[in-house]
């Protein structure tokens, strides 16, 4: 995208009004794979011919599945049509949708420079005065908008754009709202992602009398996460996932960048642990001070509004000897107001089918049927001796980087996928093979089991299983987790959700291996930690719940799941089978939940109806510290015992 010699993009010239609200049919796409990928959403890069110009511009899709419920998506159009309006050297155009899926799309110009996080890690070498007018003209974008009664509510490191001049455009600004009421069954926590690291405390806070929605975003939940951003954007290059502002401007690093998960920096937030001051001579005594007070308490009320911010960079930007001749402070509105079924054999697909099944699967539908936290599932056709089986495909969700190692991530991509051939177990679901054509990497490719994952199973038979049947599928679990672990492999993930249930009412592990194989892809996916989905089911061990944050400290080591870890997810997968509820079923915020097991408080006593007191004390069991807990032979040992 060609640039003004005034250092400002061409597309801050153009009339939004000339552009069509619906942009269906007439934006090209000129990559094969997202050039980015969120939590809830993915970026495409395309071309829009505009009064005979060329303009790139940037698609972001959000991501829905086939089978959601259908919503209205008029407050999207409504909000797209207000977003027009708007007008701001810092505030990135918003050309308008494209309906290309179940969702629309919205249309913004392409930035080159990329997100602020990327553009820092591209030069750490930037002086003080460089990073105090981004920061200026971050702020000066979000009085803008603060003006316009516009709360931007997901204010990172991701979500501020960089062109290559080192001009800053706050993107995403007014959208998790909407996301959250399109995607009705993600969580805060959930839609945020990796955004929780910037994200003001108050909008996880949780009543302990009332499991109600969280606080809405407000004004001054951007201030705090204007502070965030101000400590980053500093010394020393930082890592690839974006976090808070004001700190991040200045620091060089994310914040809580000590912690790799981000349920552990929730936790932290929770507890109302604040990042310590870093070591660097960017972040003054005067500085530090000021961003203390973005990051105060809500009901302290002592955060400033974007104007004092405002005021604060203006007056402290002398001190620095700033000259700035890019900034037009005059004109700064800143400064303004089992047994397998028997449709498939697994022995004969594997003995007369390469690994490589590329060309033998077909995709049902274009859009998934399911998304985990690293991939989306689709229902295809697998053709095998003339006829056509029913097969899932699970295609690891990737963006389009070139770091120059393709080559070698699909190779350990398929030395990891050649020991899950090897597996046959009658309570693990087998891998026939994998398949391109789903994305950058191999997908893989299973039997499709009709009756799903064990918690939509357990919630449409509730009232109809017997206890035989519960503990038929709890035994199920035990003996394929012992089969996994027999052969080393940890499953890592286990939940109801990876729990999946055969026409005839047995259970079937899959999805192990995840923490392996996203290991072997590091780099190129999108991974989120339990919050996703199976926190419920996570060992606490594996959330460094119970840590000290130290901006002296080395970066925390990645903790792997261990067969005592599949262990405790057991337990929890014995609990929801028995009363047919997921764990901590009576706090439907994932917030909560990581709270109660920051206290150490484990799933409440069921009714003894459900649950009979031995269960329950082998449940306890599971749960106890790592190197106390039952082993493979113990859980079934124990599952076969219960259906004598």
């Amino acid at each position: 995208m060609a640039i003004s010699s005034s250092g400002e993009f061409k597309f801050m010239r153009i009339d939004l009004s000339l552009i069509p609200q619906d942009l269906t049919g007439q934006i090209v796409g000129t990559e094969h794979y997202p050039t980015a990928i969120g939590t809830f959403s993915d970026i495409w890069k395309g071309v829009y011919i505009f009064q005979h110009r060329e303009l790139t511009v940037a698609v972001k899709t959000i991501r829905r599945h086939r089978d959601d419920q259908p919503v209205n998506t008029k407050s999207l159009h409504d909000q797209v049509g207000r977003w027009k309006t708007l007008s701001h050297k810092n505030v990135l155009p918003v050309y308008g949708t494209l309906n290309i899926g179940l969702l629309p799309s919205l249309v913004c110009p392409w930035v080159d420079g990329g997100s602020l996080t990327h553009y820092i890690d591209l030069h750490s070498n930037l002086s003080h005065e460089q990073r105090h007018e981004i920061l200026l003209q971050i702020c000066d974008g979000l009085c803008y908008l603060h003006a316009k009664e516009i709360v931007h509510g997901e204010l990172n490191g991701g979500s501020v754009l960089m062109d290559t001049k080192g001009n800053a455009y706050l993107a995403d600004f007014g959208l998790l709202p909407i996301v959250l009421e399109l995607r009705t069954a993600l969580s805060l926590s959930t839609a945020i992602g990796s955004s929780v690291r910037w994200a003001a405390p108050e909008l996880f806070e949780v009543s302990e009398s009332t499991n109600g929605p969280p606080l809405q975003l407000s004004l001054q939940s951007d201030i705090y996460s204007f502070g965030s951003i101000m400590l980053q954007v500093g010394h020393r290059a930082i890592w690839r996932v974006a976090q808070l502002i004001l700190a991040q401007v200045l620091s060089g690093d994310i914040p809580y960048h000590t912690i790799k998960g981000d349920n552990q920096v929730l936790y932290v937030i929770a507890k109302a642990i604040k990042p310590d001051r870093p070591q660097t001579p960017n972040v003054t005594d005067e500085y530090w001070e000021f961003i203390q007070r973005c990051w105060s308490s809500r009901r302290e009320n002592k955060r400033p509004s974007a104007t004092d911010v405002s005021t604060f960079l203006v007056a402290t930007s002398t001190q620095i000897g700033s000259t700035f001749q890019n900034y037009d402070y005059a004109h700064s509105t800143a400064l303004e107001n089992p047994t397998q079924d028997d449709v498939w054999n697994l022995v004969d697909i594997r003995r007369e089918f390469p690994s490589d099944l590329t060309g033998y699967v077909r995709r049902e539908d274009e859009h998934p049927v399911a998304s985990g936290s690293y991939g989306d599932v689709y229902r295809a056709t697998f053709r095998v001796r003339r006829r056509s089986l029913d097969v899932a495909v699970k295609a690891i969700r990737t963006y389009s980087v070139d770091d120059g190692d393709c080559a070698q991530k699909k190779k350990r991509f398929r030395r990891e996928i050649r020991v899950w051939l090897t597996l046959h177990h009658i309570n693990v679901l087998p891998l026939f093979g994998t398949t391109m054509g789903f994305g950058r990497f191999p997908a893989m490719v299973s039997p499709w089991l009709e009756n799903g994952p064990l918690t939509t199973y357990l919630e449409r038979r509730t009232d109809t299983l017997t206890t035989v049947e519960r503990l038929v599928l709890v035994g199920d679990v035990a003996m394929g987790l012992q089969y996994l672990h027999s052969k080393s492999v940890v499953h890592g993930d286990l939940s109801g959700s990876n729990v999946l249930i055969c026409a005839n009412g047995r259970a079937c592990i899959a999805d192990f291996g995840r923490s392996t194989l996203l290991t072997a892809l590091e780099s190129t996916t999108a991974t989120t930690s339990p919050a996703g989905g199976t926190l419920r089911w996570t060992a606490p061990e594996l959330l460094y719940l119970n840590i000290e944050v130290s901006g002296d400290e080395e970066i925390m080591p990645r903790v792997l799941p261990t067969p005592p870890s599949d262990i405790y997810s057991f337990g929890a997968i014995m609990l929801q089978v028995l009363t047919g509820k997921i764990p901590y079923h009576y706090y439907p915020r994932d917030e909560r939940v990581l709270f109660a097991l920051s206290q150490g408080e484990i799933p409440k006593r069921p009714a003894r109806t459900l649950v009979t007191d031995k269960e329950w004390s082998f449940i306890q069991w599971c749960w106890t510290p790592a190197d106390a807990r039952p082993s493979d032979e113990d859980i079934v040992e124990f599952t076969q015992n219960e259906l004598a």
